[in-house]
């Protein structure tokens, strides 16, 4: 299927809408959090609870970043088992992420009953964690036609 130019500008409007959106929702949301969590918690376990779990998926995901990135400039250039190898460590990220993701479920104070804030914190989270779980299959589908080799510095641009 092709488009012509005015489709794909409208396309691309639309993609950049909805990512927008969903930035809005999430940065609402986590800022009626932590609006919450910082005037109801003393510093020592805010950090213990709150952050330590949240921050490691912090890093995670940006680490996550760089090696798709990397895996997407190795396929530019033609280095596939490279670009295997670098959409392999973001499965392996992502997998790790929801494994995370679940543990801070488990360990939370909250319940999605005890107040607003607990539905907030579920709601967010849960909502992260599909948005990731949906990466994810997209991230093996890639893979599995990257092992096929069906994809190479031709038949994608950046």
């Amino acid at each position: 299927m092709y488009f012509n130019l005015n489709e794909l500008s409208v396309l691309y409007l639309g993609f950049k809408l909805f990512i927008l959106s969903e930035l809005m929702i999430f940065l609402s949301l986590f800022g009626s959090y932590l609006n919450h969590t910082l005037l109801s918690l003393t510093f020592s376990s805010l950090f213990i609870i709150y952050f330590a779990i949240p921050f490691s998926n912090l890093l995670i995901l940006l680490y996550s970043s760089f090696s798709i990135q990397s895996s997407l400039i190795f396929m530019k250039f033609g280095f596939l088992l490279n670009m295997v190898e670098g959409l392999s460590q973001t499965i392996g990220i992502g997998i790790l992420f929801v494994i995370l993701q679940f543990k801070e479920f488990l360990f939370s104070i909250y319940t999605y009953s005890t107040s607003f804030i607990g539905t907030i914190l579920y709601f967010t989270t849960g909502l992260h964690g599909l948005h990731v779980g949906v990466g994810l299959i997209l991230l093996l589908f890639s893979f599995y036609v990257s092992l096929m080799f069906s994809l190479n510095s031709s038949s994608h641009t950046l």
